[in-house]
């Protein structure tokens, strides 16, 4: 492990004669695995009440044992982490064939660990933002023992799509004086990437 390296310096503190507490100070090299240490200098009568660090910042409570108010330097070092970024693309190659270079979705997500999981989540989404028809919307009357997760099937063939299977995403339910219900969903074989 490297040495700990200063994540949080601020100068001239005011500490009135009541005490104060520090919210949310954030550490400007974060998120870090461990705070070595935090320095309270010029702290005379200072004493600290509660201290809660978390990966990102941290609060401080000072107290102030003298009758007058005071000004301090806090300075904090910790062991920042390294974010590890990995860049990785997938392309369909069936629309790339028909459209050419189209738009390109980023996704930028500091919680994806490996450039491994990166791709299976890229080739998770990329069916569904590849196939222009790949979300579809119904009109229908309702029937409360669908659920989200369940697979229907759409057949309309006024609308051009045939029969075709779907998983809804959302239900709105209205009674306009009639019951109605609007399914949004996204086809099956998008979803689940076949």
């Amino acid at each position: 492990m490297t040495s700990a390296e200063p994540v949080l310096k601020i100068a001239d503190v005011p500490v009135p004669a009541a005490g104060v507490t520090l919210s949310d100070l954030q550490f400007t090299k974060s998120p870090i695995a461990m705070v070595s240490y935090v320095k309270i200098t010029k702290s005379k009568h200072i004493s600290v009440g509660t201290l809660e660090i978390g990966t990102w910042g941290m609060s401080i409570q000072l107290v102030n044992g003298a009758s007058a108010d005071q000004t301090i330097d806090i300075e904090v070092f910790a062991y920042p982490l390294e974010i590890v970024k990995n860049r990785i693309s997938v392309r369909d190659a069936t629309a790339y064939a028909l459209l050419g270079e189209a738009k390109t979705l980023f996704i930028d997500n500091y919680l994806t660990q490996t450039a491994a999981e990166a791709t299976v989540y890229a080739n998770l989404i990329l069916p569904i933002v590849s196939d222009p028809d790949a979300y579809v919307e119904a009109d229908t009357r309702g029937d409360p023992s669908i659920e989200l997760t369940d697979t229907i099937t759409v057949v309309s063939t006024t609308a051009k799509i045939g029969t075709i299977e779907v998983i809804p995403i959302r239900f709105d339910y209205s009674n306009p004086g009639g019951l109605s219900c609007p399914i949004y969903s996204i086809k099956k074989s998008a979803r689940e990437g076949t």
